[in-house]
């Protein structure tokens, strides 16, 4: 993976106009600092998408230890948006007008409070680690929405950022702006 953002912040240089988002989930944690030194070697930006997830130190991504490297993050100048508290996948709006959330094959209710909830536990952990709040942006894990989903968040504040068209495959696009087509790496 990390040939890959090298080679397509390589590439993003000497052809893209605009902006180049890639999606590096939290995940283990492995190749963190690997991955902080590339986009400051290449003086890129990018929007990280954060849950609280087990790392190969056997902590989580957003547990005291791991405050340094976020706050290193947030003087870079990087983004920050939610990815979930848990991780989990939004299956399916239910009758109730409640939404089933999927936790390691566990299934689970969610209201508009809990959707809230759930994004916002990261938003107040990273405040109280790095100072900064999230921008008000979310990314569904794996891309899994549904309308209520959508709706809840964004009555509790945040965008949602979809994965685009082609999956995991990423292409730019800008948060403020429409989308820009210009590079299309695989993750």
């Amino acid at each position: 993976m990390l040939l890959v953002l090298e080679a397509a912040l390589l590439l993003a240089a000497s052809t893209c106009k605009g902006a180049l988002y890639l999606t590096i989930d939290t995940g283990s944690m492995s190749q963190a600092d690997r991955i902080a030194q590339i986009l400051n070697k290449h003086q890129v930006k990018a929007t990280f998408f954060l849950a609280n997830e087990k790392t190969i130190h056997n902590d989580y991504t957003l547990d005291d230890s791991w405050a340094p490297y976020w706050k290193a993050r947030v003087a870079e100048g990087h983004k920050f948006g939610s990815h979930t508290w848990r991780h989990g996948y939004y299956r399916a709006d239910l009758a109730s007008g409640k939404v089933r959330y999927v936790v390691n094959g566990k299934p689970e209710e969610q209201d508009r409070a809990a959707v809230c909830a759930e994004l916002d536990r990261v938003n107040t952990r990273f405040e109280q680690m790095t100072g900064r709040k999230l921008d008000p942006i979310w990314r569904a894990p794996g891309g899994h929405t549904t309308p209520n989903v959508i709706k809840y968040a964004h009555s509790c504040g945040y965008k949602h950022i979809s994965w685009p068209e082609a999956g995991f495959l990423e292409t730019s696009f800008h948060l403020t702006s429409s989308p820009i087509k210009c590079c299309s790496i695989a993750r």
